[in-house]
């Protein structure tokens, strides 16, 4: 009975062994799955940024300043709002002769 005894205490040995083996190995691909990951996004990164750079936009500011032009011209009181007359008196007026209104 020892020998049998030993021949099984060595393949349950070996058995634990094995999946010991197995776990290490299966930590260490999982490791290497995150850095790959990791690597792969700061690689995206750059070449989205370094995309940007080389893509920037800039303001058009010839048709910044014909529009401002153009504006100039308007009458002071001109709001998308009221037009280029501007809003009447009678409108601002609340009904009551006050000092304070008018």
């Amino acid at each position: 009975m020892g020998i049998e005894a030993a021949i099984i205490g060595a393949a349950i040995a070996g058995a634990g062994a094995s999946a010991y083996s197995a776990k290490k190995e299966s930590d260490a691909q999982k490791k290497a799955q995150r850095s790959a990951e990791a690597i792969a996004e700061k690689q995206k990164n750059q070449a989205e940024r370094e995309f940007n750079r080389a893509n920037a936009k800039t303001p058009d500011l010839a048709g910044i300043m014909a529009s401002n032009k153009r504006a100039e011209g308007a009458a002071a009181g001109s709001t998308m709002l009221t037009g280029p007359q501007g809003v009447s008196q009678d409108a601002l007026s609340l009904g009551k002769n006050t000092l304070l209104g008018g």
